[in-house]
């Protein structure tokens, strides 16, 4: 899901985090019995409501490809008080009351009939007992259309999206709006970034791992970044904190090659295009394929992925995901394809299982600030020349803040001659 359809700055935003990422980088159960419905749990489905997605204290589970939820928590979730008032449980009939303002739902475990203020309506899967928790389940969809809420499923992300009516209709109505503010090209912003990286193999233990055989390294990031976007010049100066080691380097991305310069006395310039092994064309190129993708996303199925509010100051929060994660896995995927392999022998792959992100843009919708979390797992695999293989499973948890100094100013991004002269 998009936040707006100004590509511009959506793209630069997708392709500042890619190279951050880059940077840092360097169910069980079935029910028993011929005829009896098919139960099992389904904990890789998210449930994302308003804009945020929700963590359950028990899984979700999926019968007859429909998705449940465990009936307390969805319906708390979805706004309604969690008492006795409200949410009433009769154990003689197996049934469940809710009571949310002025309507009365009221359902039936193994029935798919439920009444809304005494009327009859029948869906098409019914309230679940599961006994491998003991935990009473509603099918998602249903409930949440009776407390008159949207809802929308995403197969390609197993994502189930559900929006309040009216944040609906505003948030729809912002982003419509949105569609004809301008692009911004030049941006110049302050990144950081905390990365918390946890390292084990299938094949062998790991000198230093912890007793879950993972070893932990924590990596921090301050940057300053200048981006012409439309002529694809970055300059990024950079300080990297490693387990506790600073290095400082500075970074210029310009005619397709990439150059580096390491804090340090007598340290210069350098052609790092082969070593870094990226193709700044190429990344481009992703990132406006991804644009192309996205931009023709309908707002109204954007609308279900986010949260809009505005602000005091006029300025607009947003709260979402800005694209798919579908979509930036297959960024992410063409990504892998430019980066340096750590020997002809090993293939890397990477798949990112969150990406959330909240921004606040001006009355304008000129971009101020961004923060951006995401859960993403890297594995390589290395093949030795008498057919071994040795796996190593990283997984990335990153936390990123952007602030934006300057947006859309006229300024013009320096080459230092010692560069030019490596042309």
């Amino acid at each position: 899901m998009i936040l707006t359809k100004k590509i511009g700055f959506k793209k630069l935003l997708i392709l500042a985090v890619a190279l951050i990422v880059v940077l840092a980088v360097g169910a069980a159960a079935t029910a028993a019995g011929g005829g009896a419905a098919q139960v099992k749990e389904a904990a890789h489905v998210r449930i994302v409501i308003d804009g945020l997605p929700g963590k359950y204290a028990d899984v979700p589970i999926e019968m007859n490809d429909r998705i449940l939820l465990p009936f307390r928590e969805i319906l708390t979730k979805l706004g309604v008080p969690n008492d006795d008032d409200h949410i009433i449980w009769n154990d003689d009939e197996e049934s469940v009351t809710v009571i949310d303002g002025g309507n009365t739902i009221k359902l039936f475990i193994g029935s798919p009939v439920m009444t809304l203020n005494g009327e009859e309506l029948t869906f098409d899967v019914a309230p679940y007992f599961y006994e491998a928790n003991n935990r009473t389940y509603v099918p998602v969809r249903a409930v949440s259309e009776l407390l008159d809420k949207f809802v929308m499923w995403e197969d390609a992300t197993t994502t189930v999206f559900i929006r309040d009516k009216v944040n609906y209709a505003e948030t729809l109505k912002i982003l419509e709006s949105m569609q004809s503010a301008d692009s911004q090209t030049k941006i110049v912003a302050n990144t950081k970034s905390a990365t918390t990286l946890a390292i084990s193999s299938d094949d062998f233990e790991i000198e230093g791992a912890g007793s879950d055989g993972a070893l932990r390294v924590t990596m921090e990031m301050t940057q300053m970044l200048m981006a012409d976007v439309e002529n694809n010049i970055y300059h990024i100066k950079q300080v990297s904190n490693i387990g506790g080691v600073k290095i400082g380097s500075e970074m210029v991305m310009y005619n397709n090659r990439a150059y580096m310069k390491l804090e340090g006395e007598g340290l210069g310039w350098s052609d790092v295009t082969a070593e870094s092994g990226l193709d700044f064309n190429s990344i481009t190129d992703q990132a406006k394929l991804l644009e192309n993708q996205i931009s023709g996303i309908d707002p109204a199925d954007t609308a279900m992925a986010l949260s809009i509010y505005k602000n005091a100051d006029k300025s607009y929060s947003l709260v979402g995901s800005p694209v798919s994660l579908s979509n930036m896995n297959s960024l992410l995927s063409s990504l892998t394809s430019l980066m340096p392999q750590l020997s002809e022998n090993a293939v890397m792959s990477m798949k990112l299982n969150n990406f959330q992100m909240s921004e606040t843009l001006s009355e304008n919708f000129e971009p101020l600030n961004a923060v951006t979390e995401l859960n993403l797992d890297m594995t390589v695999t290395e093949t030795a020349v008498n057919g071994a293989k040795a796996t190593y499973n990283m997984n990335m948890d990153m936390f990123i803040t952007i602030d934006y100094d300057v947006v859309d100013a006229d300024f013009t991004i320096e080459i230092p001659a010692e560069i030019l002269s490596l042309q």
